[in-house]
C-alpha cells in the first residue's frame, strides 16, 4: 500500500451556510479542509487518504453529512490492516487499491449510513 490511487473524481463540496467564523478569525472555516481530496463514491458518500508520516497509506476518511442540519460533511475512520496500533478500531482489508475497493462493509455509528466500497462505488448494504 502508499502507492497512488490513481485518478479519481473530485467531490463537489457542500456550500456552507451561516457558518460564523471563530471570535477573532476573520474567514469563514472551509470544511473539510481545503488541502483535502475527496473522492467522490456517489450516494453523497465520498473518502479522502489516511496517511501517517512515512506516508504510508493506512485508511481513509469516509465523509458523508451525519445528522448535521447545515448539511457539512463528516469523517469517519477506516483504518487498513497496516495502520499502526496506535490507531484503534477494527481494521479493513484493501481488495483493490484503484478502484478502491475494500472489506468488510462501513458503518456509521451516529447516523446508521452502511454500505460497502467496491469499485471505487459506494453500494448501500
Amino acid at each position: 500500500m502508499g502507492a497512488p490511487v490513481g485518478e479519481t473524481q473530485q467531490a463537489v463540496r457542500p456550500q456552507l451556510q451561516g457558518v460564523a467564523p471563530a471570535p477573532g478569525v476573520t474567514e469563514e472555516r472551509v470544511w473539510p479542509p481545503a488541502d483535502v481530496q475527496l473522492n467522490d463514491l456517489g450516494q453523497g458518500v465520498s473518502w479522502s487518504k489516511s496517511v501517517t508520516q512515512p506516508g504510508e497509506w493506512v485508511g481513509i476518511l469516509e465523509w458523508h453529512v451525519c445528522k448535521d442540519p447545515d448539511g457539512e460533511l463528516s469523517p469517519g475512520g477506516v483504518y487498513f490492516q497496516n495502520a499502526p496500533e496506535w490507531m484503534r478500531g477494527p481494521r479493513w482489508t484493501v481488495e483493490c487499491e484503484d478502484p478502491l475497493t475494500i472489506s468488510p462493509s462501513v458503518l456509521c455509528r451516529t447516523c446508521g449510513l452502511h454500505g460497502f466500497i467496491r469499485e471505487g462505488r459506494w453500494m448501500p448494504a
